[in-house]
């Protein structure tokens, strides 16, 4: 498991998502019903995936068929939470049929897109996922651990 979060420039909204998919999908999306959105501020909200679709978390980096970036839930192309490929950019849609409904940052009708201000991922889940992350550096050395 690993935890992403971001702060947006501005305002200073910070949300983020918790997923189990951290690998290279060149396109499509991966992850379970254990990963979920949140918000930390302005307000305090997790919003679950609610199994009406499985498009969960999103990872493309290589291929150039497909949008780059970090994305969960919506669809390619249109993810509830997007984070830019050059790590500088984040979109986020207010509703999608993946996680539960509400909105990520209070005020904003259906999308706001903003440059990142701060974005964190740590890494959780003890030995076991650092055998698997140093596993999965040894395949690709391009995977930072």
């Amino acid at each position: 498991l690993a935890v992403l979060v971001v702060r947006a420039a501005g305002r200073g909204e910070v949300l983020g998502a918790l997923s189990d998919f951290w690998e290279e999908g060149n396109g499509s999306f991966g992850g379970s019903s254990e990963s979920l959105l949140f918000a930390l501020w302005p307000t305090l909200q997790a919003y679950r995936a609610t199994g009406k679709c499985k498009n969960y978390t999103y990872l493309n980096s290589r291929s150039k068929r497909a949008p780059r970036g970090v994305g969960f839930g919506g669809q390619s192309g249109a993810c509830r939470l997007w984070i830019s490929a050059d790590m500088e950019e984040v979109l986020v849609r207010q509703s999608d049929q993946v996680y539960a409904a509400g909105p990520l940052v209070p005020g904003v009708a259906e999308r706001m897109a903003c440059q990142i201000s701060h974005l964190e991922v740590w890494g959780v889940g003890g030995e076991a996922a650092r055998a698997g992350q140093l596993a999965q550096r040894s395949k690709d050395p391009s995977v930072a651990t």
